[in-house]
């Protein structure tokens, strides 16, 4: 990832620059002291956050950028295939490049189209139902929306209001709301809801900006 940000932002080639360089080595100093050793959990998930405040701006911008390029590159590539979990946004990457993100592994060929359909998302084309029958939109998106068996699976996902809401793209607020792609990517609506409490705010991990909003920022570059 660093090698990706750093030839596009720096004009790395091979080497990291110096910047870049450092920042890696800070990384690997913080895996190499982290006190969990092999059971560390992910970032987010750490009760420490070691890393120090400008560091994980550093990261972030990195992870952001290279991160779908990284996917992309391996997608073109590899003989399997290529799977985001709640990242729906890699969908409008990969057609802004002219890319088919319904392509199956090693391309088309013989057995043509094998991804699930454009806009599979929370409680769209998906709902969980958990071990004790507690019915969610998904699995990552703790919104009760009934108990099966007493609910009928199909009438919650067919009429209950928050699958409702969640399969209406327009519902969707702030810069989600008004994105060119909120039918085939709809962004992490459990990601909105573990953020802000609404599972209809706007995706705040997205770094995209909507062509409907971008004239009003001076040099904007979509990523």
């Amino acid at each position: 990832m660093l090698r990706i940000f750093c030839r596009a932002h720096h004009g790395g080639g091979k080497d990291l620059c110096a910047a870049c360089a450092d920042l890696q080595a800070y990384v690997m100093c913080r895996l190499d002291r982290c006190p969990f050793g092999a059971e560390k959990p992910t970032c987010a998930a750490c009760p420490i956050h070691c890393y120090k405040t400008d560091r994980r701006e550093q990261i972030r911008a990195v992870m952001r950028y290279a991160g779908p390029r990284m996917l992309w590159h391996h997608a073109q590539r590899q003989p399997y295939g290529i799977k985001t979990t709640e990242a729906p946004q890699y969908r409008r990457f990969v057609l802004r490049r002219q890319g088919d993100p319904q392509q199956s592994p090693g391309g088309a060929g013989a057995r043509g189209h094998q991804r699930a359909p454009l806009g599979i998302n929370d409680g769209r084309g998906v709902m969980f139902v958990s071990h004790r029958g507690v019915i969610y939109p998904s699995g990552f998106l703790p919104v009760v929306c009934g108990q099966f068996p007493r609910d009928s699976v199909v009438d919650v996902y067919q009429h209950h209001p928050s699958f409702q809401a969640l399969r209406d793209a327009n519902r969707l607020e702030g810069k989600c709301g008004r994105c060119e792609f909120r039918h085939v990517c709809g962004d992490s609506r459990a990601r909105s809801f573990a953020v802000t409490g609404d599972m209809l705010a706007a995706e705040p991990d997205c770094p995209y900006l909507p062509s409907a909003l971008r004239e009003a920022v001076s040099g904007f570059s979509p990523p």
